[in-house]
Order: structure tokens, then sequence, then C-alpha cells
């Protein structure tokens, strides 16, 4: 079969944008909203045709970023630090909303084929992918993009024979780049389907396809990793048992006898989401100072909302033994952290937290013999004795694993439908999170429902189409572009994080794991729920398993559901029969 998944845009707060200043000696002063300051300074430097050294960008806090901000903020640094040398002025770009959609791209859309074998009972036996990937106009993060969904591709299942290639496409649309959890939502969405047809080819319940084929421990990954601390079947287990899946279930199904025009569906979504610090450079400074033991920090990651500052100052806190209020957050920037790499693909706030860790061991050794009855009392002796008080933490983990560990998640979505409308109503969404020790369960709970809602908007509301002629964006504005709004998130929504569940395997950071794009990828059970609600409304018509019900594909926004639902309005159908 085949499957296509459309594109997204990031829709964060802040559009891109740039303040840049002279400098002293001929040099630029650049404040960007981006996910790479490094990254900045070098695409400054080179634009202007100076030094590195002469370039220092600066980054304290961007409105979101979601991938959009690693690259695509180089235009506007770039325009800004032109402007401001041929000028002699201080120069501003800021992207109005229209103006953002349409440089910056998105998602890539992908049609992604399959071959599937499989027993009788639902067991499978083999799975066949060829991801084709829409590049856009120019390469840009599409590569990495294509490379993701191939090495998560095999999702939570294990399938004895996996084969997967890649495809990328050049085309006349707006260049493509990463957008949170790139080509991972859309490889392991297709799973999803294979395993829904499979159910429907043998009379069986999805959810029974799924949970026959998860992974167990020990298994071994199309990567060769040998899986361990193997946490789908319990997440599994919990979500069933604490959200009452099968109470939902019935419930859905009492509701659908006794309602005519109104649907409900049920739909389950598991993931095995794998996450490395491997390749990753971060760094922190510390400042200590001898009047009162206060800290100052400055590190390179970039806050974008994923509360990056509250888990490395909590770290700091944690090591030191000082309250949080004893700690202020400084900048990033290339001249504070040089050559470290951008912030993104999850692991950056844990890798940051290691950093952290490496400079607090430092001063504790530099504060070995001198006694205090406190922290403060201690750097005051070390600093009479002359001791500098200033350190650097450095973390470049290294792996010889495809992924240092796996973040194990299972979801569970109730929505309803007008059959008449194609409106949905998301009732309820349950979430079972293998977290580890968590850092910090506030900011991992709030990362979990975002990246959750940022997929629900992927898979039902958010549509982005181009000129079939010239490829230009249509869905250039909130008119066009509909990310979710008040009425589209669930009503209901519980996040349940795993309880006595350490993250003990390599790269762990005090046994934690990473939230920032794994919950995104259980958002597909919205797309499956949607058009579970559609075939009970095939159903409850006389219509069966009708295979317009099953042509609905994603974004399943509300038009595309009224294509799915027109099989109902033919004279076939039992739906103009007076009761």
């Amino acid at each position: 079969g085949v499957v296509s998944t459309g594109s997204q845009k990031h829709f964060y707060f802040e559009t891109q944008s740039a303040v840049a200043e002279l400098a002293e000696g001929g040099g630029v002063f650049v404040r960007s909203s981006t996910q790479d300051v490094n990254r900045v300074q070098t695409a400054v430097a080179k634009v202007l045709g100076l030094a590195s050294h002469k370039v220092v960008v600066r980054q304290k806090r961007a409105g979101g970023g979601y991938g959009g901000k690693i690259s695509r903020c180089l235009t506007t640094a770039c325009a800004a630090a032109v402007g401001t040398k041929k000028f002699g002025v201080p120069v501003k770009v800021v992207n109005d909303r229209i103006s953002d959609m349409a440089i910056v791209g998105g998602r890539e859309p992908m049609i992604i084929e399959y071959d599937v074998g499989f027993s009788d009972d639902g067991s499978l036996s083999a799975v066949k992918f060829k991801i084709n990937v829409d590049g856009g106009g120019v390469v840009d993060a599409s590569v990495d993009s294509l490379q993701m969904a191939l090495g998560w591709s095999d999702s939570a299942y294990n399938v004895a024979n996996f084969e997967a290639t890649t495809q990328l496409y050049k085309t006349n649309t707006s260049v493509n780049t990463s957008c949170r959890a790139p080509g991972v939502a859309q490889s392991c969405f297709v799973y999803e389907e294979v395993l829904t047809r499979i159910g429907r080819e043998l009379g069986m319940k999805a959810h029974e396809v799924q949970r026959l084929n998860l992974y167990k421990e020990g298994d071994v990954s199309p990567n060769g990793d040998t899986l361990k601390e193997v946490r789908i079947g319990s997440c599994w287990e919990k979500l069933w048992i604490e959200a009452e899946v099968e109470k939902k279930m019935a419930e859905a199904e009492a509701f659908n006898r006794g309602s005519r025009l109104r649907k409900r569906g049920v739909a389950i979504s598991p993931v095995k989401y794998g996450v490395s610090g491997a390749g990753y450079k971060q760094m922190l400074q510390m400042s200590v100072y001898a009047e009162d033991g206060s800290v100052r920090i400055s590190h390179s990651g970039c806050e974008i909302g994923q509360g990056i500052d509250t888990k490395v100052g909590q770290v700091v806190a944690l090591k030191l033994g000082i309250d949080m209020s004893a700690i202020e957050f400084g900048e990033s920037g290339s001249d504070l952290q040089p050559n470290t790499t951008c912030t993104g693909g999850s692991a950056t706030s844990e890798v940051c937290c290691s950093a952290a860790i490496d400079a607090c061991k430092k001063l504790l050794a530099s504060l070995e013999g001198y006694e205090g009855d406190d922290f403060a009392s201690r750097v005051k002796a070390a600093d009479a004795d002359n001791v500098c008080l200033q350190f650097v933490g450095w973390s470049a983990p290294a792996s010889e694993l495809s992924f240092q560990y796996y973040v194990w998640v299972a979801a569970c979505v109730v929505v309803e439908l007008d059959l008449l409308l194609g409106e949905t109503v998301v009732l309820s969404a349950d979430i079972q999170y293998d977290c580890g020790n968590q850092l910090n369960a506030f900011v991992d709970v709030g990362q979990i429902e975002g990246a959750f809602i940022m997929g629900l908007g992927y898979w039902l509301t958010e549509r982005v189409t181009v000129d079939d002629g010239d490829g230009k964006l249509l869905t250039n504005g909130t008119w066009e572009y509909k990310p979710p709004m008040a009425l589209d998130i669930p009503v209901e929504m519980n996040v349940r994080l795993l309880t006595d569940s350490p993250n003990s395997l390599e790269g762990n950071v005090l046994r934690s794991k990473a939230t920032g794009e794994p919950p995104l990828i259980a958002s597909s059970a919205c797309f499956f729920a949607v058009r579970d609600a559609i075939l009970q409304g095939y159903q409850g018509f006389g219509r069966g398993d009708d295979e317009q019900a099953w042509s609905l594909s994603a974004p399943a926004t509300v038009d595309a559901r009224g294509d799915a639902l027109q099989g109902l309005y033919d004279s076939e159908s039992d739906f103009y029969k007076v009761e």
C-alpha cells in the first residue's frame, strides 16, 4: 500500500527575528531568536567577510523553535547584520507571520510505500518501507529528517524481517526543514496504519494486533541494538488499567448504538523513541561570588520554552546543596560557549545538565579542605586563600550504540464525530509516559502535553497546501492555516508518569529521560480514533467496512473527514431512512 503525510508549519509564538549593532574593532553584535548561536555566528561572519571572533551572537530566550530556528534563523540574522554594517546604525529584522510561514518551510511531506507479511493471528513476519521525502526547492535539513525517518521507522514493534529505504526529492516548493520529531512522526504513523489494516484484513481490533507485536526485553532492533529496560508493555498495561481503556471502548460502543448522527472512535498509539546525546557538545560557565556564595551560570543550550534553564539550575542546586534562589542565569553566546552544537533532538537539556555536573565537580574539588557552616562560608574561605571561583563544565558524550536509551509511551484517545458536519471533539487523551526519574515533573508534564497537542494539530487541523503550478504556499496565515485552538484540544487530558522506572542505561543524567519529541509520536492516536468514528458511522448505516471510510488521509481536517464520509450520502446508504 501507499500512505501520504502532509507538511506542518512550526507556528512558534515569536517569528524569526534578530537585532544587530556595530561592535568595537569593526565587529558586529547580534541578538538572534535561534536554536544555535554558533551557527548564526558562522553565517554572519561569512556574509560580512569577518573572522569569527569579530562576531558575537547572544540569545537569552526564544519564543519557541521546534526545529525551525536551527538553520532558518540565519536569513534574518544575516539581513540585520548586513544592514547595520552598511548604515552604521542598529538594525532589527522581524518577520511578519505570513512572510515567516512562506520563508521558513516546515515538516517534510512524505509518501511511504509499504509491503507487509503477517500470520493469521496478526503476528508480523516481514515489513518493508520505501520512504519518499519532499525536501522542497533547496536541501536544508531534509537529509537529517530522512535519516531520522529511517532510524526510528521500526516504531514500537518487533518483526523478524524489516527493511526501510529512503529517497529525497527536489520540488518547486519552499525549502523544508526540521520540525519537532522530524521524519519520525511520519514513519511511525505509517507503521500504525499498517497494523490497523492488518486488523481489518483479519477481522481483529487494531489494539489486538498492536499488543501482539510490541517489543519485549532483549529483542534486537533493526539498528542492531539489544533493547534493555523495555517498558512499552508496562506503559500499555498501566494505560489500559488506569485510563480504563476497556471501559472507554465499551462506552463508545454503547454510545454508537444509541446515536444515529454522532459516532465515537477510540485508538491507542504505542511509542519507542530512541534518544542519544552522542554528537552533542555542550558547555556551562559558572561564576561563584565570595561575598554571599551566590552563583551565576550560563550554558550553551538555547532556552526555547522547554525549561532547560530550570533543569540546569536544579541540577546545580542539588549538587552544590544551595537554594535555587541563589542561582542566576546568564545568556547563551558564541563568545561564552564557542564551538558547541545546536539545541534540538530532545537531548540538549540532559547534555547541558551533564556539563553542569562537570562544573560542580570542579567547584567542589576546589573547595575541599575549606570548612564552614554552609556553602557560602566555604566559598568565602576559599576566596581568602586566592582560589579561582570560575569554572567551565563540558559534556560531549560518545556512544557505539544507535541510541543510548529509549523513551516508551502509550496513549489512548477518544473522539466524537458529527457525521453531518465532519466536526470532531477530542473527548479524552490519556498518556502513560516513561520519564525515568524526572528532573522536574512540572516541566516534563508540560512538555508532554505541548508535544501531544502539536501532534494533534498535525493529524487533525493543520493542512499545508501549495499552488499546483508554481509551488507557492497558499496556507500562509491563520485565515487558511489552522493550528489547534481551545475547542480542538482534548476535553480531558491525563498524563501519567511511569513510577519506579529509573533510567540506568548509558547517557542517563540523574536517571532521567527526555520529553521534547516522543509525545508527538503518540498523538497519531487522534487520527486513528477519528477514522474509527468514521467506520462506526458507515457500519451504523449498513455500509459495513466501506472503502470510502478508509480513504481518510492525514491530516484528517474537517474537509478530509467530509470527503471520507461522502459514501454515507449516496443512494445505497441507509442514511436517509426515516426511523
